[in-house]
Protein backbone atom coordinates (compact mmCIF):
# COMPACT_ATOMS: atom_id res chain seq x y z
CA UNK A 1 0.00 0.00 0.00
CA UNK A 2 1.42 3.40 -0.92
CA UNK A 3 1.78 6.08 1.73
CA UNK A 4 -1.07 8.01 0.09
CA UNK A 5 -3.33 4.95 0.31
CA UNK A 6 -2.14 4.31 3.84
CA UNK A 7 -2.98 7.88 4.88
CA UNK A 8 -6.39 7.62 3.22
CA UNK A 9 -7.09 4.31 4.98
CA UNK A 10 -5.99 5.77 8.32
CA UNK A 11 -8.30 8.76 7.83
CA UNK A 12 -11.19 6.45 6.90
CA UNK A 13 -10.65 4.32 10.00
CA UNK A 14 -10.53 7.46 12.15
CA UNK A 15 -13.71 8.82 10.57
CA UNK A 16 -15.56 5.52 10.95
CA UNK A 17 -14.50 5.19 14.57
CA UNK A 18 -15.35 8.75 15.56
CA UNK A 19 -18.36 9.53 13.40
CA UNK A 20 -19.56 6.33 11.80
CA UNK A 21 -22.56 4.36 12.85
CA UNK A 22 -22.11 1.51 15.30
CA UNK A 23 -21.39 -1.04 12.55
CA UNK A 24 -18.75 1.17 10.89
CA UNK A 25 -17.14 1.92 14.24
CA UNK A 26 -17.05 -1.80 15.09
CA UNK A 27 -15.41 -2.55 11.73
CA UNK A 28 -12.82 0.16 12.39
CA UNK A 29 -12.06 -1.43 15.76
CA UNK A 30 -11.69 -4.82 14.06
CA UNK A 31 -9.20 -3.30 11.63
CA UNK A 32 -7.19 -1.67 14.43
CA UNK A 33 -7.13 -4.84 16.52
CA UNK A 34 -5.95 -6.94 13.57
CA UNK A 35 -3.21 -4.74 12.23
CA UNK A 36 -3.28 -1.34 13.80
CA UNK A 37 -0.32 0.29 15.42
CA UNK A 38 0.33 2.86 18.11
CA UNK A 39 -0.74 5.61 15.73
CA UNK A 40 -4.34 4.90 16.64
CA UNK A 41 -4.04 5.53 20.37
CA UNK A 42 -5.07 9.19 20.18
CA UNK A 43 -8.03 8.24 18.00
CA UNK A 44 -9.04 5.46 20.39
CA UNK A 45 -8.90 7.88 23.33
CA UNK A 46 -11.01 10.40 21.42
CA UNK A 47 -13.50 7.71 20.41
CA UNK A 48 -13.70 6.50 24.01
CA UNK A 49 -14.71 10.01 25.08
CA UNK A 50 -17.23 10.49 22.25
CA UNK A 51 -18.95 7.15 21.71
CA UNK A 52 -22.05 6.41 23.75
CA UNK A 53 -22.60 2.77 22.75
CA UNK A 54 -21.55 0.68 25.76
CA UNK A 55 -20.31 -2.25 23.67
CA UNK A 56 -18.02 0.03 21.68
CA UNK A 57 -16.75 1.82 24.78
CA UNK A 58 -16.02 -1.54 26.36
CA UNK A 59 -14.07 -2.72 23.30
CA UNK A 60 -12.13 0.54 23.07
CA UNK A 61 -11.32 0.39 26.78
CA UNK A 62 -10.09 -3.20 26.44
CA UNK A 63 -7.87 -2.22 23.52
CA UNK A 64 -6.39 0.74 25.39
CA UNK A 65 -5.83 -1.42 28.47
CA UNK A 66 -3.93 -4.13 26.63
CA UNK A 67 -1.68 -2.01 24.42
CA UNK A 68 2.00 -2.62 24.82
CA UNK A 69 3.23 -0.03 22.34
CA UNK A 70 6.40 1.89 22.99
CA UNK A 71 6.02 5.56 22.30
CA UNK A 72 2.40 5.66 23.46
CA UNK A 73 3.21 7.75 26.53
CA UNK A 74 2.84 11.20 24.89
CA UNK A 75 -0.67 10.37 23.68
CA UNK A 76 -1.83 9.35 27.14
CA UNK A 77 -0.15 12.40 28.70
CA UNK A 78 -1.83 14.65 26.13
CA UNK A 79 -5.20 13.13 27.07
CA UNK A 80 -4.57 13.87 30.76
CA UNK A 81 -3.67 17.44 29.84
CA UNK A 82 -6.87 17.84 27.81
CA UNK A 83 -9.77 19.08 29.93
CA UNK A 84 -12.20 17.72 27.33
CA UNK A 85 -11.30 14.28 28.68
CA UNK A 86 -11.70 15.20 32.36
CA UNK A 87 -14.76 12.96 32.77
CA UNK A 88 -12.57 10.04 31.67
CA UNK A 89 -9.35 10.74 33.58
CA UNK A 90 -9.97 7.80 35.92
CA UNK A 91 -10.35 5.47 32.94
CA UNK A 92 -7.28 6.90 31.20
CA UNK A 93 -5.17 6.37 34.32
CA UNK A 94 -6.43 2.78 34.42
CA UNK A 95 -5.57 2.25 30.76
CA UNK A 96 -2.08 3.58 31.42
CA UNK A 97 -1.54 1.27 34.38
CA UNK A 98 -2.93 -1.78 32.60
CA UNK A 99 -0.81 -1.22 29.51
CA UNK A 100 2.37 -0.56 31.50
CA UNK A 101 2.83 3.09 30.56
CA UNK A 102 5.77 4.55 32.45
CA UNK A 103 5.90 8.35 32.69
CA UNK A 104 8.12 9.24 35.67
CA UNK A 105 8.68 12.70 34.18
CA UNK A 106 4.97 13.44 34.56
CA UNK A 107 4.69 13.03 38.32
CA UNK A 108 3.19 16.51 38.94
CA UNK A 109 0.55 15.91 36.24
CA UNK A 110 -0.42 12.55 37.74
CA UNK A 111 -0.66 14.11 41.20
CA UNK A 112 -2.77 17.01 39.93
CA UNK A 113 -5.13 14.69 38.04
CA UNK A 114 -5.38 12.27 40.95
CA UNK A 115 -6.12 14.96 43.51
CA UNK A 116 -8.70 16.68 41.30
CA UNK A 117 -11.14 13.81 41.28
CA UNK A 118 -12.89 11.38 43.52
CA UNK A 119 -11.45 8.48 45.50
CA UNK A 120 -11.30 6.17 42.46
CA UNK A 121 -9.34 8.69 40.41
CA UNK A 122 -6.89 9.19 43.27
CA UNK A 123 -6.55 5.42 43.62
CA UNK A 124 -5.85 4.98 39.89
CA UNK A 125 -3.27 7.78 39.93
CA UNK A 126 -1.56 6.40 43.04
CA UNK A 127 -1.51 2.88 41.62
CA UNK A 128 0.07 4.16 38.41
CA UNK A 129 2.65 6.22 40.31
CA UNK A 130 3.61 3.25 42.50
CA UNK A 131 4.04 1.02 39.46
CA UNK A 132 6.32 3.39 37.58
CA UNK A 133 9.99 2.79 37.27
CA UNK A 134 12.10 5.77 38.19
CA UNK A 135 14.16 7.59 38.45
CA UNK A 136 11.92 10.43 39.51
CA UNK A 137 13.26 13.95 39.20
CA UNK A 138 13.91 15.26 42.71
CA UNK A 139 12.35 18.64 41.91
CA UNK A 140 9.19 16.92 40.64
CA UNK A 141 8.99 14.76 43.76
CA UNK A 142 9.25 17.87 45.95
CA UNK A 143 6.59 19.62 43.83
CA UNK A 144 4.34 16.56 44.22
CA UNK A 145 4.89 16.48 48.00
CA UNK A 146 3.98 20.17 48.23
CA UNK A 147 0.77 19.64 46.22
CA UNK A 148 -0.22 16.65 48.35
CA UNK A 149 0.42 18.51 51.62
CA UNK A 150 -1.62 21.48 50.38
CA UNK A 151 -4.45 19.11 49.47
CA UNK A 152 -4.33 17.44 52.90
CA UNK A 153 -4.55 20.80 54.66
CA UNK A 154 -7.90 21.45 52.97
CA UNK A 155 -9.35 17.94 52.79
CA UNK A 156 -11.74 16.80 55.50
CA UNK A 157 -11.48 13.31 56.94
CA UNK A 158 -12.41 10.39 54.73
CA UNK A 159 -11.22 7.54 52.56
CA UNK A 160 -9.60 9.82 49.98
CA UNK A 161 -7.67 11.64 52.68
CA UNK A 162 -6.38 8.31 54.01
CA UNK A 163 -5.31 7.29 50.51
CA UNK A 164 -3.58 10.62 49.91
CA UNK A 165 -1.77 10.27 53.25
CA UNK A 166 -0.42 6.94 51.95
CA UNK A 167 0.65 8.69 48.77
CA UNK A 168 2.49 11.31 50.82
CA UNK A 169 4.35 8.55 52.70
CA UNK A 170 5.33 6.98 49.36
CA UNK A 171 6.53 10.32 47.99
CA UNK A 172 8.50 11.08 51.17
CA UNK A 173 10.20 7.69 50.86
CA UNK A 174 10.89 8.32 47.16
CA UNK A 175 12.39 11.71 48.05
CA UNK A 176 14.72 10.12 50.62
CA UNK A 177 15.86 7.56 48.06
CA UNK A 178 16.64 10.09 45.33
Amino acid sequence: MSSKESTAKREQIKSDLLQGDEKEAAAALDFISEGGDGGYIATLLEAYSLRREEILKLRIGEMLSTLKVSGSEPMFVAALNNSAYSDFYTDILGFMWNSGVNVPGELPLLIRVGLSGDYMRALEAFTLIESMEGPFDEEQVLEAILAVRKFLEAEPEGDKRDLVNSLLEYLDQTDRES
